[in-house]
Formats: structure tokens, C-alpha cells, sequence
């Protein structure tokens, strides 16, 4: 529906209030993964961990 509604420009009153809660739900469960990943210990301590390395802080500062 979104690209129909990007390509043709009109959607139906009922398609308009799928997409809308569509994107709703979406927005919602993308709250929920971040907030699992940002609570996850395991999972911040790998991210620090590639972070940390050579080739991503050369990526990261563009040296």
C-alpha cells in the first residue's frame, strides 16, 4: 500500500486506515526490539566490543 500510495497518489479510505495502522504496528514493534537490544548486557557488550575495533573506528573518523 505504501507504494501504491507513492506511485498512484490515492489510496481508499479503508486502505488509508490499514497503512495507517500498519505503520502504527511497525513503529511499535521497532520501540519494542530497540528497547530489548538497549536492555540486552550480552548484546551491549558485543556492540562495544565492534566498536572497539580497528576497522570500524577507521571507518567511524573517516582515517
Amino acid at each position: 500500500m505504501y507504494w501504491k500510495k507513492l506511485l498512484e497518489g490515492d489510496l481508499t479510505e479503508e486502505e488509508e486506515e490499514e497503512l495507517k495502522q500498519l505503520e502504527e504496528e511497525n513503529l511499535k514493534t521497532i520501540n519494542e526490539v530497540y528497547e530489548s537490544i538497549k536492555g540486552d548486557k550480552e548484546i551491549n557488550k558485543l556492540i562495544k566490543k565492534i566498536i572497539s575495533h580497528e576497522w570500524v573506528r577507521i571507518i567511524e573518523n573517516g582515517v
